[in-house]
């Protein structure tokens, strides 16, 4: 072959190879990056035309998520978010600094246990003392803002002799008590302190009604049996006892197991209230008859 055609032939060639390439990526390649382009920019402006819409829905959440914190920080009863049990404790210790020295009470952790992100501590308390304490203990638990569940209580009365030989009646309990906790952060509400109420009044029903001893006379008053009045004066009455101690009494003075009432200076007699364990009597002494006494 010629030289002069072999050159036509390759420039021909390369003609027809350079035109198709371009002619491929003008009709084919470049529309379809042109599409793809453009449905990048019409996703785009879409999600750029909602914005406003996506941010009005945040605010709206993030108004929603603070009036559920603010519920659930107000409420009665929480579940609070510790990492240990040392709070729980503290707070059974923090009301039992308001007993008396005669109560006494050991606390004894016995086992956590958990179910997910929630958990409790079970305690075991176990003690004596005065009934008001024991009252104060279970009503300022049951009212704690942090969550407790007393599980298990036995009560049981007692009695125990002081150093003067008077009886004294005591509430032997045994506690078992479940503090709850989270250990979620999402959940975190701090344990917060109980705060302690003072004004547990209730009637000691442990206390019999009738009692079978009668302390002594420890503090030397007045004994009314056997007693004589002896006069009426204006400021009060004179009484002798049947060991020949003398009294100078007024109205509303204490005497052994009672109080004296009334001083009638018209009658010329005293009234005294008398309770005998239980039994409420109604001592009369006169002066017109120093050895008569009546009982009602």
């Amino acid at each position: 072959m010629k030289p002069k055609l072999k050159n036509t032939l390759l420039v021909i060639l390369l003609f027809v190879i350079v035109t198709g390439s371009s002619g491929w990526y003008i009709y084919i390649h470049q529309p379809k990056v042109n599409r793809n382009i453009a449905d990048q920019i019409t996703a785009v402006n879409s999600r750029l035309t909602h914005k406003d819409y996506l941010l009005d829905e945040v605010n709206t959440l993030e108004k929603k998520l603070a009036l559920l914190d603010t519920l659930l920080a107000n409420n009665d009863k929480v579940i609070p978010y510790r990492l240990s049990s040392h709070d729980a404790y503290n707070e059974i210790i923090n009301i039992a600094q308001s007993f008396s020295e005669q109560t006494e009470m050991n606390i004894e952790h016995v086992q956590t246990t958990f179910s997910g992100s929630f958990g409790k501590d079970i305690f075991h308390l176990k003690g004596n003392g005065e009934f008001k304490d024991v009252v104060k203990l279970i009503d300022n638990l049951e009212n704690a803002r942090n969550l407790y569940k007393i599980n298990n209580a036995n009560l049981k009365v007692g009695t125990f002799t002081d150093e003067v030989g008077r009886t004294n009646y005591q509430i032997f309990f045994d506690i078992e008590l479940e503090a709850y906790f989270t250990n979620d952060e999402n959940f975190s509400i701090p344990a917060r302190p109980a705060h302690l109420n003072e004004n547990t009044n209730m009637r000691n029903f442990f206390n019999p009604l009738i009692y079978s001893d009668i302390p002594p006379n420890y503090d030397g008053l007045l004994e009314v049996d056997g007693a004589n009045l002896l006069a009426i004066i204006p400021d009060g009455a004179f009484i002798v006892d049947k060991s020949g101690n003398s009294f100078t009494m007024i109205e509303g003075d204490e005497v052994y197991l009672g109080v004296l009432t009334k001083i009638d200076q018209e009658n010329k007699l005293c009234e005294f209230l008398i309770n005998r364990g239980g039994i409420i009597e109604q001592i009369i002494l006169r002066m017109k008859n120093l050895d008569r006494k009546e009982t009602k």
